[in-house]
C-alpha cells in the first residue's frame, strides 16, 4: 500500500515555496493574470453557479496554471537532495514533454470535475430550483433516510476518487501513470493524500477568509452590500489563494509520490 509521511511532505512544500518565493512569483504572474481575468468574467456575467460554462471559460487559466505548476514541481524535485525524495535522473530526460502532458492531464481533470458538478445542474431549470428552495424554506422537514444515504454515497465517492485527482503529478516526475495507479490501488491511500491536502488548504483557507473579510468591510456600500469593485478584488484574492493551494498541494503530493516510488514507507500514524 502507498504510504508516505504527509506531515514531512507538506513541510517540505512550505519550505520550498517560502525559500523560492521570488522566483515562484515571477513564474506565476501570467497564470495569475489569466486566472484573474477569467474569474472577473464569471463574476461580471453572474456565472458563479453555472459550472459547465465556468469549465469552458476557465480553460486558458487551467492550462496556464497546470504548465506553471509542472515547471515548479520539476525544479523542486530535480534539485532535491534527500535520497528519500530524490527522483532518478533518467526520469527527467523528457522533462518538457512530461510537463506538457501533465498540463493537459491537469486541464482534463479540471474539465471532468466541472462536468461532474455541472451536469446534474443542467437538467434542473432555474425556476424549478427556485421553487424547490422556496418550498424547503416554507416547510422545513427533517432529513430523510434517503437524503442521508445519498450524502454517504457522495462522501464515499469523493473519498474514493480523491487520489485520482493527482494523476498529473507523477507525469511531471517521469513516472508511469500505470505504475502510479497500481501503487494507489487501495482506497486507503486517499487518507494520506487528503491529510496532505488539508495541511495545505486549512491554513491558506483561514488566511483567505480573513483577508477577504477585511477587504469586504472596506468596500461596503450604503445599503450594506459589497460594491462591484470590492467583489472583483475579493474574487482576485480568492483566485490567488486557490492558485497557492493548488501549487503547494501539488508540490507536497510530488514529494509524497517520489517517496512512494522510492519505497521509503515514511508513513506516520493516522490515529
Amino acid at each position: 500500500m502507498a504510504k508516505f509521511d504527509f506531515v514531512e511532505c507538506a513541510s517540505k512544500s512550505y519550505e520550498y515555496t517560502w525559500s523560492h518565493k521570488e522566483m515562484i512569483m515571477r513564474m506565476s504572474l501570467l497564470a495569475l493574470a489569466i486566472k484573474f481575468v477569467t474569474f472577473a468574467f464569471i463574476i461580471t456575467f453572474n456565472l458563479e453557479h453555472n459550472y459547465l460554462r465556468q469549465g469552458l471559460i476557465l480553460l486558458p487559466a487551467y492550462f496556464a496554471e497546470g504548465w506553471v505548476v509542472a515547471q515548479i514541481v520539476f525544479m523542486a524535485l530535480n534539485n532535491e537532495q534527500d535520497s528519500g525524495y530524490k527522483v532518478p535522473e533518467n526520469n527527467f530526460k523528457n522533462a518538457p514533454r512530461n510537463m506538457i502532458a501533465s498540463a493537459i492531464i491537469y486541464v482534463l481533470l479540471k474539465v471532468a470535475m466541472s462536468v461532474a458538478i455541472g451536469t446534474p445542474q443542467a437538467f434542473i431549470s432555474p425556476e424549478a430550483a427556485q421553487k424547490a428552495q422556496e418550498m424547503a424554506e416554507a416547510q422545513p422537514s427533517e432529513p430523510s433516510s434517503l437524503m442521508f444515504l445519498a450524502l454517504c454515497v457522495g462522501l464515499f465517492a469523493a473519498f474514493w476518487a480523491f487520489r485520482y485527482l493527482w494523476l498529473y503529478v507523477p507525469v511531471i516526475l517521469g513516472f508511469s501513470v500505470k505504475d502510479f495507479l497500481f501503487k494507489i490501488r487501495y482506497p486507503y491511500c486517499s487518507i494520506y493524500m487528503i491529510a496532505t491536502w488539508l495541511f495545505i488548504m486549512i491554513p491558506a483557507g483561514i488566511v483567505m477568509v480573513i483577508v477577504s473579510g477585511l477587504v469586504g468591510t472596506i468596500f461596503v456600500t450604503g445599503d450594506g452590500e459589497i460594491s462591484s469593485v470590492g467583489t472583483i478584488i475579493i474574487t482576485c484574492i480568492q483566485a490567488s489563494f486557490d492558485y497557492i493551494i493548488i501549487l503547494m498541494s501539488s508540490l507536497a503530493m510530488a514529494y509524497g509520490i517520489a517517496s512512494i516510488f522510492n519505497k521509503e514507507d515514511k508513513n506516520v500514524s493516522l490515529f
